[in-house]
């Protein structure tokens, strides 16, 4: 974290690491952002972690940039198999969702808050539920560009993503298979 005159931290940075088989019994199985305004996370992966929400992060009224970030294998009893998050703002670039599972969501759940994902590809994510891939509901906007869906499965609706109620919704240069 960096301080500034001693005020609190107005960043925080995490790269080059690994969270590998976290648990926790709530939200964010690896790592969970409460109020973070201002958090960066580059070349990371998250593999197998678990949790009811968001089985590698959770996010609640935070500001998150993931760049080169990699969530594997990770599984939530709720929702978010990767990601959950309530009220934040996400910006994902060159992120890679594969084998992730969950109730509701199995790569990201979102209620709420903007959300941007570019250069993103989505693989054999599954809900028991729905949203194989990815649930978006609640006001803000969510823009999608150059996504690719892959085998993603959902035992209800959305194998890939579903938009329930989501205020602004763009969806660009997608390409969704299988």
């Amino acid at each position: 974290a960096k301080h500034t005159d001693g005020a609190p931290a107005t960043e925080a940075i995490i790269a080059q690491s690994e969270f590998n088989g976290n648990e926790a019994s709530q939200r964010g199985g690896a790592v969970q952002l409460l109020g973070a305004p201002n958090v960066r996370l580059t070349d990371v992966t998250f593999t197998g972690n678990k949790a009811a929400d968001g089985a590698a992060l959770a996010a609640e009224n935070s500001a998150a940039a993931f760049a080169k970030v990699e969530w594997n294998g990770n599984t939530a009893t709720n929702s978010g198999g990767g990601v959950h998050s309530v009220g934040s703002s996400l910006q994902f670039t060159t992120t890679l969702f594969t084998g992730n599972t969950a109730a509701l969501a199995g790569a990201i759940y979102r209620q709420g808050g903007d959300m941007s994902i570019s250069e993103a590809t989505f693989s054999g994510n599954q809900a028991s539920g729905n949203a194989g891939a990815v649930y978006l509901e609640g006001a803000g906007g969510v823009v999608m560009n150059r996504v690719l869906l892959y085998a993603n499965r959902s035992g209800g609706s959305g194998g890939g993503i579903l938009a329930a109620g989501t205020t602004d919704f763009r969806l660009y240069n997608a390409l969704a298979v299988g």
